[in-house]
């Protein structure tokens, strides 16, 4: 939920508002969830046309081994999860795919912005 909501209520703010938003860091846990916002910070500040925010390099929010926070794959997961993950998650150091987002993943309309 975090993860879909997150970029749609992302996706529906002013550009400004978006810009505001990703300015601060939120304070960390010392949990994997420091991580998990770090690379969804990331992923929709590179969808709309944000600079990734110097924060999101924090060693503190990338984990060294892997981890898939969907349930669902507690057991081992396709290799297509893998590639299927968007970089800024890889880079953080989570698999989650690419249908957790929602039908448009929080993105804008690219085939609007391309005149299709």
């Amino acid at each position: 939920m975090l993860i879909s909501d997150l970029g749609r209520r992302f996706h529906e703010s002013p550009f400004e508002v978006q810009q505001r938003a990703l300015q601060h860091p939120p304070p960390l846990t010392g949990t994997k969830w420091d991580c998990l916002l770090a690379a969804v910070a990331e992923h929709i500040a590179i969808t709309h046309d944000h600079p990734v925010p110097d924060w999101c390099d924090d060693p503190q929010r990338s984990l060294k081994i892997y981890w898939c926070p969907l349930e669902h794959y507690l057991d081992g997961f396709p290799g297509s999860l893998y590639r299927d993950t968007p970089g800024a998650f890889l880079r953080h150091g989570i698999i989650i795919g690419n249908k957790e987002f929602g039908p448009r993943e929080g993105e804008r309309d690219y085939g609007a912005l391309i005149g299709e």
